[in-house]
């Protein structure tokens, strides 16, 4: 049972995430971080919490598409993007494109193995298993790009800080992470 709260504050969710909605060139329709789709990109990190905590408001095909969107401009070795932006240029690092903060970002992989899990609670096995298969390798293929130190911990080197998760994600950081990259959860420096 929904309170009135809980439905009014549903229907101002619904509202923004359908404001997050944009078109890019090649059709695909993605969700911009901000509500107003003001910004002109697919953030992963941003999709996965809109997902998980909104998804009720996302149809499942744009969920699926917009993974498939993500997954099309992975780098060629397989690094996922930060975000894509509707002409379809991926950027791996956070900061403006011309001028990255340090290495592509440790966490947009994750992030989008946790939109993948948050889809796959909704749909039926049937019906997600092959799109799981169309997704794995190149998921799996990322998340063995993260750089770990001796005990399995993502690591980030202080000669090529990343910028990692945070709202001080415009920073070039470094250090020894609390997550590992076959666990589940936020990662957390």
């Amino acid at each position: 049972m929904y309170t009135n709260t809980t439905q009014y504050l549903r229907s101002l969710a619904s509202d923004l995430i359908h404001g997050c909605r944009r078109t890019a060139a090649d059709g695909t329709v993605i969700y911009t971080p901000d509500g107003t789709a003001s910004y002109d990109g697919l953030w992963l990190r941003d999709f996965s919490y809109m997902v998980e905590y909104a998804g009720f408001a996302i149809p499942d095909q744009d969920i699926v598409n917009c993974i498939r969107y993500a997954v099309r401009h992975r780098r060629a070795d397989g690094w996922m993007p930060d975000r894509v932006t509707t002409d379809g240029l991926a950027v791996y690092a956070a900061g403006i494109a011309a001028a990255p903060v340090g290495e592509a970002n440790l966490d947009n992989t994750p992030f989008l193995i946790f939109t993948v899990d948050s889809l796959s609670r909704r749909m039926d096995p049937e019906t997600f298993l092959p799109l799981f298969t169309e997704w794995e390798a190149d998921l799996e293929q990322g998340l063995f790009l993260l750089p770990l130190e001796e005990h399995g911990l993502v690591y980030n080197d202080v000669q090529t800080p990343h910028s990692p998760y945070g709202f001080t994600d415009t920073i070039g950081k470094t250090a020894r992470f609390t997550w590992n990259p076959c666990s589940t959860g936020v990662p957390a420096v």
